[in-house]
């Protein structure tokens, strides 16, 4: 068998901006464009803020170090008539603040096709990241604004293999390493870098459940 070479690695494509809607700084309940069919690995974002499903706000004095506050700040999702997907806050979305998700294996709006993180993929990403990401992890409070913009830089070269436009209803440019850079010039390279980096996460995981469950049957 001759190899293609040509042929670009195999991925898994992950959507960027599908918007659930604005926040009216009263609505904690949207639903989402993802038919509860079709979800996978759900992502949720507040604009360019990834939320967690338990995260709190947790507010301490600073002299005693007592907690003078504690309110949930994440969200849940549920399943509504049988098919819909809807994102249910614990907090109401600010006023003009977009809530967005993401999918695994959606090609809508902008999607990047994204490598699972293996064992070796993510040592090589992490040989490549500035040496503070290598350092003890007392030394880690010297992280820079620079460096977590380059670790962001490296993550997302390595693991982004291919992208679309579909909104916009032109192509981009081949997703070279030159033009993931220029992509990053004009984008926050630490932003995009975690979110390849979560959504190739998930497709790990995925993939480790998948072939648990066939060990299983």
């Amino acid at each position: 068998m001759r190899l293609d070479l040509n042929r670009k690695p195999e991925g898994v494509w992950a959507s960027f901006n599908e918007t659930c809607g604005t926040g009216d700084g009263v609505t904690k309940e949207f639903k989402t464009p993802i038919p509860a069919s079709e979800a996978r690995s759900i992502l949720v974002m507040r604009d360019f803020e990834f939320l967690g499903a338990d995260q709190r706000i947790v507010v301490k004095n600073e002299k005693d170090g007592t907690i003078l506050s504690d309110e949930p700040d994440g969200y849940k999702l549920e399943t509504r008539n049988e098919t819909e997907l809807w994102v249910v806050l614990d907090r109401p979305l600010g006023r003009e603040v977009k809530l967005l998700v993401s999918g695994l294996g959606r090609q809508l709006g902008d999607a990047f096709k994204v490598l699972p993180m293996t064992t070796l993929l993510q040592q090589k990403i992490r040989e490549k990241q500035p040496a503070i990401f290598r350092a003890p992890a007392k030394d880690r409070d010297k992280t820079t604004q620079q460096d977590l913009q380059e670790a962001g830089r490296v993550g997302f070269e390595y693991l982004v293999v291919d992208w679309i436009s579909v909104d916009t209803g032109a192509s981009p440019p081949p997703c070279t390493s030159e033009n993931k850079k220029a992509f990053l010039d004009q984008n926050d390279a630490m932003f995009f870098g975690l979110f390849v980096s979560n959504r190739s996460a998930a497709i790990r995981a995925e993939q480790i459940t998948s072939h648990s469950k066939d060990s299983s049957d």
